[in-house]
């Protein structure tokens, strides 16, 4: 998803594109409702994290991240 961000696609194209590649309807769903709740405003890592598929840490990097810019 890095590299999306850095070639210039926003965070919503970048979660869609993840979303593509995952098989797993399950993981479909998540990242799709990750996706909704980004465009109704919440912070992409509170997304992340609300999901329960990443990282906790994974997750907290994200925060950290979106807490810098």
């Amino acid at each position: 998803m890095c590299l999306y961000w850095n070639n210039g696609f926003n965070k919503i194209e970048s979660i869609s594109l993840l979303e593509e590649v995952i098989d797993n309807v399950y993981y479909k769903k998540k990242i799709r409702k990750m996706i909704e709740n980004i465009k109704s405003g919440q912070t992409l890592g509170d997304s992340f994290n609300e999901s329960h598929i990443f990282d906790e840490t994974f997750c907290r990097m994200i925060m950290l991240g979106e807490n810098n810019n």
